[in-house]
């Protein structure tokens, strides 16, 4: 049976670019997932009203009263997680149509912790690009086997120090293994990667 997978967005930004991946989750192959957006007090009426139009209980919207800051949102993101797995997507990042599918094969084949699909980096017009620290981040990175691998210990850590392969908005988590560990609040941007090496050091992958 496939799971429920909450698909969490912290929001704070381009309306138009959160409206398409909000499109983005809606257009999955998979239809078992849950939205939450978490507007941060963007100062406009535009997402509230959009959000008003969507008639799909699985879409949920909810505006801070006070602007959190992204620590702040992704923390309390982490708290309205309902489902066993979730993912923390950007609110200017595009969710392959079968990314859910995969992930959800993947949460029913094996026991880990966090699940990093393939990406594709794309530009303002959704055209993929290779930037050179993208480029540098794939010959650097560990080479999964075809199909996919299990990692962990001290060669994912050291690997991820190397050059920081991981692509926060594509990982999936396992909730109950966040929550143990959390995001570390005084971290605005490497947040990600400090959850991911706070996992690996409970054991976990």
């Amino acid at each position: 049976m496939s799971s429920v997978i909450d698909v969490m967005l912290p929001y704070y930004g381009d309306v138009e670019q959160m409206k398409a991946a909000v499109d983005s989750v809606r257009a999955q192959s998979s239809p078992h997932w849950r939205l939450v957006v978490i507007d941060d007090g963007y100062p406009d009426q535009e997402p509230a009203r959009w959000f008003g139009s969507i008639a799909d209980s699985r879409v949920v919207y909810i505006r801070n009263e006070k602007n959190l800051g992204a620590n702040g949102n992704y923390r309390k993101a982490v708290e309205l997680v309902e489902s066993p797995w979730f993912v923390m997507m950007g609110a200017d990042d595009i969710m392959a149509p079968d990314y859910l599918s995969v992930v959800d094969r993947v949460i029913r084949s094996s026991e880990v912790d966090i699940i990093q699909p393939g990406v594709r980096v794309i530009d303002e017009n959704n055209a993929v690009v290779r930037p050179l620290a993208d480029r540098v981040k794939r010959r650097l990175s560990l080479k999964p086997e075809p199909g996919g691998s299990v990692l962990g210990g001290e060669t994912l850590v050291a690997s991820l120090l190397r050059a920081n392969w991981a692509y926060f908005p594509s990982i999936a988590w396992r909730t109950s293994s966040v929550r143990e560990v959390g995001f570390r609040p005084d971290l605005d941007v490497a947040q990600d990667l400090g959850l991911i090496l706070d996992i690996l050091a409970r054991g976990g992958g």
